[in-house]
């Protein structure tokens, strides 16, 4: 990969499409996940994937066990205090095979995660350094979502006074 071109240096229309750019620039199955562990977007996959992904994919959220080994394992603190991409080991007992993760943040909060399933090899340096552009491309992505939730739930919470009120 050039590290001059940037392939996420684009507007994408959604996690989704995202998500599967992710997956053609470093050919690892990604999954994008909000703050809260909730599934945004998750991009396709090889025949082989690990049993948390499964997990994950199907629930729409990351298992609490894997999100406890997560934390117990020193992960999550280092994601959360990193701008940088946190490799992370196989956890075999949970089912969960070695993964890149980068938090996507804006100024100091972390908005969501990428997960990169590392099933060919490791990613090297450059590689490491796009998915903190991936990272930044997801950033728009999620704060547009933030946005269109907050007006859904400020709709809602207007039609609810209209009822209490009659007006």
């Amino acid at each position: 990969m050039n590290q001059e071109t940037n392939p996420f240096d684009q507007n994408f229309d959604n996690l989704e499409t995202l998500a599967d750019a992710i997956y053609i620039a470093f050919h690892c199955p990604v999954t994008i996940e909000d703050a809260n562990h909730r599934l945004l977007a998750y991009s396709s996959h090889e025949n082989q994937t690990d049993p948390a992904r499964i997990a994950t994919i199907m629930g729409r959220r990351v298992p609490e066990q894997v999100i406890s080994a997560l934390w117990k394992d020193g992960v999550m603190q280092r994601l959360l205090e990193s701008e940088n991409p946190v490799r992370v080991s196989a956890m075999n007992d949970i089912g969960l095979g070695e993964r890149v993760a980068i938090a996507i943040r804006k100024n100091n909060d972390v908005l969501g995660y990428i997960w990169l399933l590392e099933e060919n090899g490791h990613l090297g340096e450059r590689e490491l350094h796009q998915l903190k552009r991936a990272a930044e491309a997801a950033r728009a992505q999620l704060m547009r979502l933030q946005m269109k939730t907050r007006k859904e739930e400020k709709g809602y919470d207007d039609f609810f006074w209209q009822l209490l009120t009659g007006h």
